[in-house]
């Protein structure tokens, strides 16, 4: 009788210190896996989630890994960590009627038609995948988010003053400052292309008002704070 008691507490203990433990981590022994599928789509295979090893998390060779492995002419891949929600095997319709992607967030997520020449990385976590590998379209670094809300701000205004006559207060030069100091020369190039666009529709927008006199007065001060407020909403991110 002492003895089974014996064994039994010893197996209670073993399934306490040893069953969740190695639940815990999928991947097992480092360094392990970097990736693995872990479910997909029923009726439209091309669509799979991948569960990413946290110790590779920031590397985007594994990123990258999986998409050679996983895609061929059409695919789309969330990409999640131990933990996440992860969407379980489905049909594509119930996967819709869940909410699609936006029910799952994704630390990051491939898509796109080969064939038509458009695929690549559209989401990705900056700060749980890295900024390393990271689409230019994730904003990931030190202000480039905050750069980025500025440049719109100030191409609104910048595009707006010369035809509603507001006086020049240094937004267009200090953008432009801050574009010279980027470090990546392709969101350098990237930026100043956006400004640039978002410069003339601004403009644009301003000669279509039927009213160009009543427009500048009434939005002169909501354009002139959103300026103030984004760019120095920039200077502190660059501290």
């Amino acid at each position: 009788m002492r003895a089974g008691i014996v064994y039994l507490a010893v197996m209670f203990f073993t399934v306490l210190t040893i069953g969740p433990a190695a639940a815990e981590d999928p991947f097992g022994k480092d360094p392990g896996p970097g990736w693995k599928v872990v479910g997909r789509l029923t009726d439209v295979p091309t669509t799979k989630f991948i569960l990413v090893n946290p110790k590779h998390a920031q590397d985007p060779a594994v990123y990258r890994e999986a998409v050679e492995a996983e895609c061929g002419l059409y695919c789309e891949l969330g990409f999640f960590l131990p933990g996440d929600k992860i969407p379980p095997n489905q049909s594509g319709n119930d996967f819709a009627r869940g909410g699609s992607w936006s029910n799952y967030p994704t630390l990051a997520y491939f898509g796109g038609n080969k064939s038509r020449g458009k695929e690549g990385f559209t989401n990705w976590d900056c700060a749980r995948a890295g900024e390393n590998g990271a689409p230019l379209g994730a904003l990931c670094g030190k202000g480039v988010r905050e750069g980025h809300r500025a440049l719109l701000a100030v191409a609104d205004w910048e595009g707006a003053a010369p035809l509603c006559g507001w006086p020049a207060n240094g937004a267009g030069q200090e953008i432009k400052s801050y574009f010279a100091g980027l470090k990546n020369p392709e969101r350098r190039t990237v930026f100043e292309a956006e400004y640039e666009k978002y410069l003339r529709q601004s403009a644009d927008d301003v000669r279509a008002k039927p009213n160009v006199q009543a427009f500048c007065q009434s939005f002169r001060k909501r354009y002139e704070d959103d300026v103030t407020q984004k760019l120095e909403a920039l200077r502190q991110a660059l501290r």
